[in-house]
């Protein structure tokens, strides 16, 4: 009888996966932004957005396929909307999309690789569940960034996290409909998280507010220096 593999935070698979997320996050746009070929850009962003859609859809017709309740494997969580939305901005450029992309997939993303909620380790299809579409979703922000050049600013630091707590306010009683955890809202996850050191249910969801704004405005600051450094250099 097959032994189920197990994941360990900080080991081997983990530490891998990683690596490769890096090295794709990094490679991927940079080769084609030198490829310099519109056809190539529009190509690849409709490849990379067609794979990522498949797996964040693909996943729950799968779990629901194999008999876990559908009301836990909905799309709903933040890294899934991010994914979800840098993805359709590839195939049509929307601002909103990128600001969704960029805070809640790239963060997500982040987060998640930092600190896998993940069990079981390569090959088991969850591992592939995990770490495709996380990564995937950081290589297409990085690809509009660098490829189809756009930026976050200062205003949509506040402009997604007033969207977060609407979200988390629609998606609150949504749980206690489906008796489901999305955005983490009823409990913890599984293994350490940030969210273990944020206190004890449901304190830790008035913690996480402010840790919110904190993380975006930490996700923004990359251009808080390159615009300020480009201030200095016109000033001088």
């Amino acid at each position: 009888m097959n032994q189920t593999p197990t994941f360990t935070q900080f080991g081997s698979q983990h530490f891998v996966s990683a690596i490769l997320i890096v090295l794709a996050m990094i490679f991927i746009p940079v080769i084609i932004r030198q490829a310099n070929s519109k056809s190539v850009t529009q190509t690849t962003a409709v490849i990379l957005a067609s794979i990522l859609l498949v797996f964040k859809v693909g996943e729950p017709i799968y779990r629901i396929a194999i008999g876990e309740a559908w009301q836990t494997q909905l799309p709903l969580q933040l890294c899934d909307i991010g994914a979800i939305a840098i993805a359709l901005f590839l195939l049509r450029e929307n601002s909103l999309l990128f600001k969704l992309g960029y805070f809640w997939g790239l963060g997500g993303g982040i987060q998640s690789i930092l600190t896998p909620d993940l069990q079981v380790g390569f090959p088991h299809i969850n591992f592939f569940f995990y770490f495709v579409p996380h990564g995937l979703s950081m290589v297409c922000v990085l690809y509009a960034i660098v490829v189809f050049k756009h930026r976050p600013t200062l205003k949509s630091v506040s402009q997604v996290f007033l969207i977060t707590l609407l979200y988390a306010a629609i998606i609150y009683p949504v749980n206690i409909l489906l008796d489901a955890n999305y955005l983490f809202l009823m409990s913890k996850p599984h293994g350490t998280t940030l969210l273990t050191f944020l206190g004890p249910w449901p304190w830790y969801i008035l913690s996480l507010m402010g840790v919110a704004f904190f993380v975006f405005f930490i996700y923004y600051s990359p251009y808080l220096v390159i615009d300020f450094i480009k201030r200095r250099k016109i000033e001088g």
